[in-house]
């Protein structure tokens, strides 16, 4: 318990969104799935497991579930940052917010 606890402070020690991503892929192994089920017609992208760092650094396996309930991520989230990192080995950026308007009314301010 008390290594949840501790895994829950130190991802939310930050508020940034880029900053608690960048965690996500440590504490996730995706993979690319050797099989297809052809019956469903969703097709997986990616197989993921799931761990959870304990004090010392080394990493306990645990159930979709409990990572998600500790994180307060949804699978979503975790899904599309742990894609994001096997394709392109990086991080997806932040494209919310931001100057929508640009440099449109400059020319009325002046």
């Amino acid at each position: 318990m008390q290594q949840v606890k501790w895994f829950y402070e130190t991802l939310f020690a930050s508020s940034d969104n880029i900053k608690q991503d960048t965690i996500i892929p440590r504490c996730c192994c995706g993979e690319i799935p050797k099989r297809r089920n052809k019956e469903k017609k969703r097709i997986r992208n990616v197989s993921i497991t799931y761990q959870i760092p304990d004090c010392k650094e080394n990493l306990v396996r645990v159930c979709k579930d409990a990572f998600l309930k500790t994180t307060e991520f949804s699978r979503f989230k975790i899904e599309y940052v742990i894609k994001k990192f096997l394709h392109a080995s990086a991080t997806p950026k932040a494209r919310r917010g931001g100057n929508r308007v640009g440099n449109k009314n400059d020319a009325k301010k002046d």
